[in-house]
């Protein structure tokens, strides 16, 4: 399964690392800080980022409770 994360702030950051620890799912990212997703890339805590347009069609679901708009 692909889950993806919208806000890799301290909430989804956290569920990216959890599911990356404890599942074999894909974890795609995105936050509306660039450099945020970027340094979760950096650190593991995602598969990968980039732009919600080509991010969403790669998802099967999407977190985004923790989204602060």
């Amino acid at each position: 399964m692909t889950v993806l994360i919208l806000g890799l702030g301290l909430i989804g950051a956290s569920l990216a690392k959890t599911l990356k620890k404890n599942t074999a799912h894909c974890v795609l990212g995105w936050n509306r800080t660039p450099s945020v997703a970027q340094r979760a890339l950096a650190d593991g805590a995602i598969d990968a980022t980039g732009s919600l347009e080509k991010l969403l069609p790669q998802a099967d679901t999407v977190s985004y409770t923790h989204l602060t708009l």
